[in-house]
C-alpha cells in the first residue's frame, strides 16, 4: 500500500552554511525531514527535485520547496517528486479571458 502526500521542507537553517555547501546540505536535510516524517528507512529523490536543488549550483536558488511523497510501507521506501501543476479546464480558462 502507497501512501501519497504533500510536504513542504524549508531550507532557512541551510542559509547559514557557507554558499558552497548549501546545496549539499539542501539534499541532506530535505532526505532527513521525509525520514523523520513518514519514518522510513530510505529516501529516493527524483530527479527532477534534484534539478531544481541544483539549478544555481551549490549556492541553493530557493528557500524551501513543496513536494510529493510516495510511500511503501511495505518496502519502506519513500520516493519524493515535483507536483504536478493542475492544467485549467477550457470553462476556467474562458472564465478568467473575460475578467
Amino acid at each position: 500500500m502507497a501512501d501519497e502526500s504533500l510536504v513542504t521542507v524549508s531550507f532557512r537553517k541551510v542559509y547559514s552554511l557557507p554558499v558552497y555547501k548549501r546545496s549539499r546540505k539542501a539534499v541532506r536535510r530535505l532526505r532527513r525531514e521525509i525520514m523523520r516524517k513518514f519514518k522510513v528507512n530510505e529516501v529516493k529523490i527524483s530527479p527532477e527535485v534534484n534539478e531544481a536543488l541544483w539549478s544555481r549550483g551549490d549556492k541553493l536558488g530557493i528557500r524551501r520547496i513543496s513536494v510529493k511523497v510516495n510511500v511503501d510501507r511495505a518496502a519502506s521506501v519513500a520516493v519524493i517528486e515535483l507536483p504536478k501543476a493542475e492544467e485549467k479546464t477550457e470553462k476556467e480558462e474562458k472564465e478568467a479571458q473575460q475578467q
